[in-house]
């Protein structure tokens, strides 16, 4: 399992290609709206609305995206990501500050799911059932 990559495929996978105006951003983690293009663009997630988790693209081995580009992010799907506390299969998936992957409980909560087992700083399996 690689941070940022598509645990396995699933029919109802549903990703975009987003500018990245604003700042870089960090593959494997979770990003919102940029307040300065709207719903086009990007920016690490903070307290604003989820708008997906940035994915692992084959062209990019530093980890991070630098602006201004474009980032693939996967707003439903699977997705390997690095937990920042321990979290058990079938926990409700949310989002601190940080743009780190928590239970729904400790951050801000997102339509998804954890569908592994992971102790804090390892990578499991979110499961995203969209973001609207």
């Amino acid at each position: 399992m690689k941070l940022g990559q598509e645990a396995y495929f699933t029919t109802d996978r549903r990703s975009r290609i987003c500018d990245v105006i604003d700042e870089k951003i960090t593959i494997g983690k979770a990003v919102q709206w940029s307040t300065t293009d709207g719903m086009r663009a990007v920016k690490p997630f903070t307290t604003g609305t989820f708008a997906g988790v940035v994915m692992h693209t084959d062209d990019n081995d530093k980890g991070i995206i630098e602006n201004p580009t474009t980032a693939s992010i996967l707003q439903s799907g699977n997705i390997a990501v690095k937990v920042a506390e321990n979290v058990a299969k079938g926990d409700k998936a949310g989002v601190n500050n940080t743009g780190d992957f928590v239970k729904a409980a400790t951050g801000t909560a997102i339509k998804g799911y954890f569908e592994t087992t992971a102790k804090s700083g390892e990578l499991a399996v979110l499961v995203l059932e969209g973001i609207i």
